[in-house]
């Protein structure tokens, strides 16, 4: 039940801006919108077109379009993982940050209170903070141990 109520909180504040920015509120925009809240994770325009297409007259066009309503709304958030585009909802979402393996370029979400209450005490000169991304770069642990049993291969030969 609370999760319906997000996804109605959630319609009716895209509704809102819609109105505001004198857009027009159509079916395939609030199907979008459902899509993104029904789902988990991290997903690239293209991924979200190809959920859509079958079942929406949508074109790519339109769902470029909506992200970007989206975005602009605070509805959503874009990121750029190792030069892609993902995206993600952020209304009611708790804040996270995310690790990036340079190797593999898996994007896993981890939770610090301590890194979220250093950015809040933050003091930003002539600037409001509206949200706070912090990507993390390193190799994750299944790149590691592959690159251990390369490294154990490579010195068994030699």
């Amino acid at each position: 039940m609370e999760q319906e109520g997000k996804k109605n909180e959630v319609k009716e504040l895209f509704t809102q801006y819609l109105m505001e920015k004198k857009c027009r509120r159509t079916p395939e925009r609030y199907a979008i919108l459902d899509a993104i809240y029904n789902r988990k994770g991290h997903f690239t325009a293209d991924a979200l077109y190809e959920l859509l297409k079958d079942d929406f007259r949508v074109s790519r066009a339109t769902v470029y379009n909506t992200l970007s309503l989206l975005v602009d709304a605070g509805l959503a958030l874009c990121h750029q993982f190792d030069g892609v585009m993902e995206y993600e909802k952020c209304y009611g979402v708790p804040e996270h940050f995310h690790q990036i393996c340079m190797k593999c370029g898996s994007v896993t979400e981890f939770y610090n209170d301590e890194i979220k209450h250093t950015v809040a005490k933050s003091k930003f000169r002539r600037f409001r903070m509206t949200h706070c991304s912090v990507y993390v770069y390193g190799v994750c642990s299944k790149c590691q141990a592959r690159a251990s049993r390369e490294k154990r291969k490579r010195d068994s030969v030699n």
